[in-house]
C-alpha cells in the first residue's frame, strides 16, 4: 500500500467513525481541518514562487491562482473567528468566496485571450476608479485644515493623472471586448448572470441572501441578537447566536472553498496530483462529507426553527 491509498484509507474510517457518532459539531470541525490540511500543498504549490512576464500583467492563470489562495486564507480567518466566538463576524467571508467561485467560472467559459484582455483592463479601470475616489475624499476633508497643514501631506503621485479620460478610455475598451463576446451593450453581466449561466444560480440566491443580511443593515439579524427568558431579562448580542454562525460558516466556507479549489485544480493538474501524493489528508473524502452535511441533512438553514417560534413564544 503506497503513502495515497494509506491516507485514504485513514481518512474513509475516521470519516465512517465521525458518522456512526453523528457530533455534528464535531463533524464540521474535523472536516475543515482534514480539508485544510489537504489543500495547502496545492494552494501553496501555485502560489509560491510564482513567475509572470510582466510586474503588470494579469491574466485568467493569474487570477485562478489568487482566488485558490484567498479562499484559503478565507476559511483559515473563518476558523480563527470560530475559535474565539466570533462566528457572526465570518458571515461576510462567505460573500465574496461565493461571488469569486462564480467569477472564475464564467471567466473560465470564455475566451482565454479576450479574457486576459479583459481581466488587465478592468483592474486598471478599478485602479484609476478607486485614485479619483480618494482624491475627491481627501481634497474634501482637507479642505478643512488650513493651507500649511495640507501642504505637509502630498496627494498620492496617481492622483495627478487626467483620471477622468483614463476611466473614460478603460470603459470604451471594456465595451470594445464585450461587444465582441456578445454581452449587450459591451457590458459586463451582473453576477446573478453569471450564475445562471455557469450553474451556480442556486449558490448565487442562497448565499446572497444569507450574506447581505450580515453586510448589510438587516432587522432580522439584529433581532436575533436578543434571546433569553423575555420575563426575567433578555441579554443582547450576537453570541446568542454562536452556534448556529459557527455551524454556517464552517459548513459553507469549507464547500465554497473546495468548489474553489476544484474549478481551480482542472488548470494545474500537474501541481494538484503532486500535493495529492505528499498530502497528510484525503481532500476528496473530506470535501465529500461537507457535501453529505450540506445535500442530505439541510443543514444548516438561513432560518432557524427557533426563529419561527419567536412569535408565539415571545407573545405568550
Amino acid at each position: 500500500m503506497d503513502w495515497v491509498d494509506y491516507v485514504r484509507d485513514q481518512a474513509k474510517e475516521e470519516k465512517a467513525r465521525l458518522i456512526r457518532e453523528g457530533n455534528v459539531e464535531v463533524i464540521i470541525s474535523t472536516s475543515v481541518q482534514r480539508l485544510l490540511q489537504a489543500m495547502e500543498g496545492f494552494v501553496d504549490a501555485i502560489s509560491n514562487n510564482v513567475t509572470i512576464e510582466r510586474a503588470a500583467d494579469f491574466n485568467v492563470a493569474l487570477l485562478l491562482r489568487c482566488v485558490a489562495k484567498k479562499s484559503q486564507e478565507s476559511l483559515i480567518a473563518i476558523v480563527e473567528l470560530t475559535e474565539h466566538s466570533q462566528a457572526y463576524y465570518a458571515m461576510p467571508l462567505l460573500r465574496p468566496i461565493c461571488e469569486e467561485l462564480i467569477f472564475i467560472r464564467f471567466v473560465k467559459s470564455l475566451p482565454r485571450s479576450d479574457a486576459d484582455a479583459y481581466l488587465y483592463d478592468k483592474v486598471m479601470l478599478d485602479i484609476y476608479e478607486g485614485l479619483e475616489a480618494q482624491r475627491d475624499f481627501f481634497d474634501t476633508v482637507q479642505g478643512e485644515y488650513p493651507d500649511h497643514i495640507r501642504k505637509m501631506y502630498e496627494p498620492h503621485h496617481g492622483e495627478a493623472l487626467d483620471l477622468p479620460t483614463l476611466i473614460r478610455e478603460k470603459r470604451e475598451r471594456l465595451k470594445d471586448i464585450g461587444r465582441k463576446l456578445g454581452w449587450a451593450k459591451g457590458r459586463a453581466p451582473r453576477v446573478k448572470d453569471m450564475a445562471e449561466s455557469t450553474g451556480l444560480q442556486g449558490e448565487y440566491a442562497f448565499f446572497y441572501h444569507a450574506t447581505s443580511s450580515a453586510v448589510h443593515a438587516n432587522v432580522h439579524y439584529i433581532w436575533r441578537m436578543v434571546a433569553g427568558n423575555p420575563h426575567a431579562g433578555m441579554t443582547i448580542t450576537n453570541k446568542n447566536f454562536d452556534e448556529y454562525y459557527r455551524h454556517f460558516v464552517l459548513t459553507y466556507g469549507a464547500w465554497l472553498t473546495t468548489a474553489i479549489v476544484d474549478e481551480v485544480a482542472g488548470e494545474f493538474t500537474e501541481q494538484w496530483y503532486e500535493a495529492a501524493e505528499d498530502a497528510s489528508a484525503d481532500y476528496d473524502t473530506w470535501r465529500d462529507l461537507v457535501k453529505f452535511i450540506v445535500g442530505a441533512t439541510r443543514f444548516p438553514p438561513i432560518v432557524t426553527e427557533v426563529e419561527l417560534r419567536w412569535p408565539g413564544g415571545i407573545d405568550g
